[in-house]
């Protein structure tokens, strides 16, 4: 997946709105805030600066931009099959499965957030069923610790 959307931003240029990358700044800021401070009253954490996350929040904007357009263009509609794999999944790792599913299935924002990944996924399946794909030969250190090697 990460190896698809590295491949759709380097060959697709994307004239990406500032007003989305600043809403996407703030969706990561706030992201950050809440990882960093969970035990800290929000007004007592400094503000970050938009500058530490422009960068990727372009890129995510970029990604999604990619991926509606392939999206729509492929006429891809949510598979809820994919969607129960998801949830199935996540409800996996609990000591009751059934109540996370049933707890999924009663929240709107939770089973659109699925909705929304498994869409995504049909997208980058699609993007891997029309890419060429190139087997590299590598040494075990590079696979593994990829920084290192360059």
């Amino acid at each position: 997946k990460e190896q698809v959307i590295k491949g759709l931003l380097a060959t697709n240029e994307v004239e990406v709105p500032k007003a989305l990358i600043a809403s996407e700044v703030d969706v990561l800021r706030q992201q950050a805030m809440q990882r960093f401070g969970q035990n800290v009253n929000p007004k007592q954490l400094p503000e970050l600066p938009a500058s530490l996350f422009e960068e990727q929040a372009k890129d995510r904007v970029k990604v999604g931009l990619l991926l509606g357009e392939i999206i729509k263009t492929n006429s891809l509609k949510v598979d809820e099959a994919k969607v129960q794999e998801l949830i199935d999944n996540v409800a996996s790792a609990y000591e009751d499965p059934a109540e996370v599913v049933a707890y999924y299935k009663g929240n709107k924002e939770l089973m659109q957030s699925m909705r929304n990944v498994a869409l995504e996924e049909q997208a980058i399946e699609v993007v891997l069923a029309a890419a060429k794909v190139t087997e590299q030969a590598a040494a075990f250190d590079e696979i593994m610790n990829p920084k290192a090697a360059n």
